[in-house]
C-alpha cells in the first residue's frame, strides 16, 4: 500500500473511532492503536517497542499510546498528536453521520446540510474532507502514523522515532504530561538525545498556496478570582457589599484588556477573556450573594504566572477601591435624603491564595479540615460528580471561611491547566536554523513556494510541555498558588527541563475546528504535509 492509500485507510478508521475528550470513549483509542501496532512487522517482532503507558490516577483509566523505532545512533525525533476530539453535539440532526467521512462529506457537497457562504465557497472549490476530528487533529495523527510505519520498515534507519498518541489534549493535557515520564524512561534506557518534537495540529495559512509552520506554542494561565462580600437583605443594601459588583469591575478591567497583549516575532497574543463567572447562590432569595468567583484565560508568550498574577492583583486593588468609593458616594446621598447619621465603611483587601492559605493552616485543626476536604474533592472529581474548576472554588471558599473574616476580601490564585509557552528561541540553536533553511529550499524545489513561519501556534497545543525554561522560584510560585496542585493536577517541571527539545508544528490546512463544518484540505493530508514532515525528520537526523 503506498503512502497516500495508507494515510486514507488510517484516516477513515481513526475518524470512525469515537474518542470524545474527558470521557471513557477515549479508551477506544486502545483498540485503534492495537490494530495499528499489529499492522507493523517491526513492532510484532519487537513488542517491547510499543504499548500503552498509564496516566497516573487518571479519572477514566486513559493511556498514552506509544511506539518506538530504534535505529542508528542516539538522535531521536518525537512525533506527537492528540487522539481525543470534542463531541458531536454541534452536528445537530446530522450527528449520526459525523464519523463517516464519505457520508458527511457527500452530504455537504450535495447541499443536504445548510452552510454559510464561506463554507459554501470551499465546497464549490472542492478538495475538502469533512467529519469530526478530520481537522483537529486526526488527519495530522494518521500522517505521523503512516510515516512511522515507513520508518519502522527501514532496517538501516538513521536515528530513532518515538510516536505518541495522546489523550486529553482538549481538556488538561493529561496524556502529554504523563508522556514526559515515558520519554525520560526511554531516554535513560536507550541513551537517547531528543533533537526535535513535531506536532501536526491543523494550520490556517494566510496564503493558501504556502504552508504555515510554527516553531513554538502559546502559553496559557488561568487566574481564578474569588470575592467574598458582606451579606445583607436587598432592602438594606448599604449594610452589605455585593461581591458581584467587585468581581464585575475586575472583569470589566481585564476582559480583552490590551495590558496583557504580547508580541514576539510575528505572533501577537489574543487578549484575555473570562470563561466562568458565577455567585454562590443555589436558590433564589432576597439577600445579596455571599460570594462570587470566576476564572479567565490569559495567553502568554514571555510573561510567567507571577507577572500575570501581579497584574491581576493590581487591577483588583484598583477595582475594589473604586467599588468602595462608588458605594461611599451613593450611601452619602442616601443618608442625606433619609436624614441618617450613621456610617458604614469598607476597606480594600486583596490577597494571593498562597498568603491566605499559609495564614489559615497555622491552626493545625484548619490544616486537617482542608486536607480532608481535598480528599473529598478529589473523589468527587474522579467520579465525575464535580468539575475540577468547581472543586477549586469550593476549596478556596472553605479556606476563606476558615479565615473567619466578616469583611469583604478578594483572593487570587491559579486554576488548572497551566500551559508554559514554548519557542525555539528559548533554547540554544541545536541545528534548527540549518533545518529551517533547508526546509525552505526543499519547499521551493518541491512545491515552488516558500513556507511561512508563525512563531507560536496560538491554538494551544501539547508542544507547551516539550521545554521549560523558568527558574525554581517560578515553579514554586505556580505550585503554591494553583488550587489543588499535586492532588488533582501537577506538571513534572524538572523532567521537562531535562528532556527539553526544539519544536515544530507541521500540520495540514484545516478550518473550523470544533465546529460541525470542521474540514481539512485533502491534498495537504495525503501528499503535501507528509512530504514536509518526512523531510524535516530525515534532515534533523542525518
Amino acid at each position: 500500500m503506498n503512502r497516500e492509500d495508507k494515510i486514507k485507510d488510517l484516516l477513515y478508521k481513526f475518524v470512525g473511532t469515537k474518542t470524545y475528550t474527558n470521557s471513557e470513549l477515549e479508551l477506544n483509542n486502545i483498540d485503534y492503536y492495537t490494530e495499528f501496532f499489529n499492522s507493523i512487522d517491526y513492532l510484532k517482532e519487537n513488542p517491547e517497542m510499543c504499548g500503552f503507558y498509564d496516566i497516573e490516577n487518571d479519572f477514566h483509566g486513559r493511556k498514552v499510546s506509544w511506539a518506538f523505532k530504534k535505529g542508528n545512533g542516539p538522535k531521536t525525533v518525537v512525533l506527537i498528536h492528540h487522539n481525543d476530539t470534542v463531541d458531536i453535539e454541534d452536528y445537530g440532526e446530522y450527528k449520526e453521520f459525523a464519523h463517516d467521512i464519505d457520508k458527511i462529506t457527500k452530504m455537504f457537497y450535495d447541499g443536504e446540510i445548510p452552510v454559510n457562504e464561506v463554507v459554501k465557497a470551499d465546497i464549490d472549490e472542492g478538495g475538502w474532507i469533512f467529519g469530526r476530528g478530520v481537522c483537529d487533529m486526526k488527519a495530522g495523527g494518521v500522517i505521523q502514523q503512516a510515516l512511522f510505519s515507513e520508518y519502522a520498515a527501514d532496517d538501516n534507519f538513521n536515528g530513532n522515532i518515538l510516536l505518541l498518541g495522546l489523550p486529553d489534549e482538549e481538556n488538561l493535557s493529561a496524556g502529554m504530561i504523563a508522556a514526559v515520564d515515558l520519554m525520560k524512561e526511554l531516554k535513560d534506557k536507550y541513551n537517547l538525545e531528543y533533537v526535535l518534537m513535531i506536532d501536526s495540529e491543523p494550520t490556517q495559512p494566510s496564503d493558501p498556496s504556502k504552508p504555515r509552520f510554527n516553531d513554538g506554542s502559546i502559553g496559557k494561565v488561568m487566574p481564578i478570582v474569588y470575592v467574598k462580600g458582606k451579606l445583607a437583605h436587598s432592602g438594606y443594601v448599604y449594610r452589605g457589599l455585593n461581591p458581584i459588583n467587585i468581581l464585575a469591575e475586575i472583569v470589566r478591567r481585564t476582559e480583552i484588556s490590551p495590558e496583557f497583549l504580547e508580541k514576539i516575532g510575528n505572533t501577537v497574543t489574543p487578549p484575555p477573556t473570562w470563561l466562568y463567572f458565577k455567585d454562590n447562590k443555589e436558590v433564589y432569595d432576597v439577600s445579596l450573594p455571599m460570594s462570587a468567583g470566576g476564572y479567565l484565560s490569559i495567553l502568554t508568550l514571555e510573561k510567567n504566572p507571577k507577572d500575570i498574577l501581579e497584574s491581576i492583583k493590581k487591577i483588583s486593588i484598583e477595582a475594589m477601591d473604586d467599588v468602595i468609593s462608588d458605594y461611599d458616594k451613593s450611601f452619602s446621598k442616601f443618608k442625606k435624603l433619609q436624614g441618617l447619621d450613621y456610617d458604614t465603611t469598607f476597606k480594600t483587601d486583596v490577597r494571593y491564595f498562597d498568603d491566605l492559605y499559609s495564614d489559615v493552616i497555622k491552626d493545625i485543626e484548619n490544616k486537617e479540615i482542608l486536607d480532608d476536604l481535598e480528599i473529598s474533592l478529589v473523589s468527587e472529581v474522579k467520579s465525575g460528580d464535580l468539575d475540577l474548576r468547581d472543586a477549586c472554588f469550593r476549596f478556596m471558599e472553605r479556606t476563606v471561611e476558615l479565615y473567619k473574616t466578616i469583611e469583604p476580601i478578594v483572593i487570587i490564585g491559579i486554576a488548572p491547566p497551566f500551559y508554559p509557552s514554548s519557542n525555539n528561541r528559548y533554547l540554544e540553536d541545536r541545528g534548527m536554523e540549518d533545518l529551517m533553511n533547508n526546509l525552505s529550499e526543499f519547499s521551493k524545489e518541491t512545491f515552488g513556494v516558500d513556507y511561512e513561519i508563525e512563531n507560536f501556534y496560538t491554538g494551544i497545543s501539547d508542544l507547551s510541555y516539550a521545554m521549560f525554561s523558568e527558574d525554581d522560584d517560578a515553579v514554586s510560585y505556580i505550585r503554591n498558588n494553583m488550587l489543588l496542585y499535586g492532588s488533582l493536577y501537577k506538571i513534572p517541571f524538572e523532567l521537562i527541563k531535562e528532556i527539553s527539545m526544539p519544536v515544530l508544528n507541521i500540520g495540514p490546512w484545516g478550518k473550523d475546528l470544533h465546529k460541525g463544518v470542521e474540514r481539512v484540505y485533502a491534498e495537504d493530508v495525503y501528499i503535501n504535509t507528509p512530504k514536509y514532515i518526512d523531510f524535516a525528520v530525515k534532515e534533523i537526523l542525518k
